[in-house]
């Protein structure tokens, strides 16, 4: 377990396991994992947040013997970082300018390579941040620069080099003392809480669930990594769009694995715990996202090309019966 551990670098313990040994995402599989493990199947999509080809034997049995209680820890938190209209209060930020703010944060993370945890997390700060102070749409764009050098450094091994980091986002007068400065400015917003459970834990987790079993065959674990990949390029899609911020990342994720499974033409629906979802909840959800990937299918396209096909089949969410939850 403490070769997963050592991959993070200056990770914050959350409070309930601060002192413990355990590390709920123990299992989570890096892009540095899967690069140590040479040339992937020809399978497997090769795109930045490809990471899930080639599965560690310890990987698989770190996850039945500790996903559960992980499953169940993060679970247990999502609540507690819910976040209810955090752009109420703010006139001069609209649902353009969120969406132009997020769209420069994905460039910038795919153009250095970080791992998607990073993005999902950044993405979190700013939303937090944004709930509780006021902000001016001029200052968006560095504030969500700040939110993703942090996240940098709780996830990365290595950090972004500065001069580099500040051109991807072309602020006139950002320099490093300033992000300095706004960044002890989120951790007191924060409250220094910079562990949530975010959508890229449950995707990977829902993707390790499809796996973990004694002698699962070579092509199951690609499909599985391919559709991991498409789920996550639904879930960045997802995050330019002010509202999906709503659902439980646990059920979004669920949704972006369906439809990836259904743009890929995979018949391995993914198996969810009845208690994931409910079913009014759950089919709304699945339609917004169904609406989503179906009114982007070009731009999904050209923003991941091998990923996503170029033409992309009917997508319909599936009907459940007689009006009770689907079965998922």
């Amino acid at each position: 377990m403490e070769t997963f551990i050592k991959k993070r670098k200056r990770l914050a313990i959350p409070e309930s396991q601060e002192g413990s040994h355990y590390d709920p995402r123990c299992y989570k599989i890096t892009k540095y994992e899967s690069n140590r493990q040479g040339t992937c199947s020809s399978a497997v999509v090769l795109d930045p947040w490809s990471t899930f080809g080639n599965l560690m034997p310890d990987t698989l049995q770190n996850f039945m013997d500790y996903g559960e209680m992980c499953y169940m820890f993060n679970k247990s938190l999502e609540e507690d970082f819910a976040l209810n209209n955090f752009l109420g209060n703010h006139s001069d930020i609209d649902e353009t300018s969120w969406r132009e703010v997020i769209t420069t944060m994905i460039i910038a993370h795919r153009a250095i390579g970080l791992d998607f945890q990073t993005l999902c997390l950044a993405v979190n700060y700013l939303e937090r941040f944004l709930a509780c102070t006021p902000l001016k749409a001029a200052s968006l764009k560095v504030i969500g620069a700040t939110c993703l050098y942090l996240a940098c450094k709780v996830m990365e091994k290595s950090l972004p080099k500065m001069d580099m980091f500040l051109l991807l986002f072309c602020g006139d007068g950002f320099t490093a003392p300033l992000m300095y400065y706004l960044e002890k400015l989120v951790l007191r917003r924060l409250c220094f809480r910079l562990r949530a459970p975010t959508i890229e834990y449950f995707l990977e987790h829902f993707s390790l669930r499809r796996v973990s079993y004694k002698e699962c065959p070579a092509a199951k674990i690609n499909r599985a990594a391919n559709a991991l990949t498409a789920a996550r390029g639904i879930a960045a899609l997802s995050m330019t769009r002010y509202g999906f911020h709503s659902y439980p990342p646990s059920l979004l994720a669920q949704c972006c694995l369906r439809v990836a499974d259904q743009i890929l033409q995979y018949d391995t629906w993914n198996r969810a715990h009845p208690r994931d979802c409910s079913g009014p909840l759950w089919q709304e959800c699945m339609g917004k996202i169904t609406h989503l990937v179906s009114s982007n299918n070009i731009f999904l396209c050209k923003f991941m090309p091998g990923v996503f096909p170029e033409t992309f089949p009917d997508l319909v969410p599936p009907p459940t019966k007689n009006g009770s939850k689907a079965n998922i």
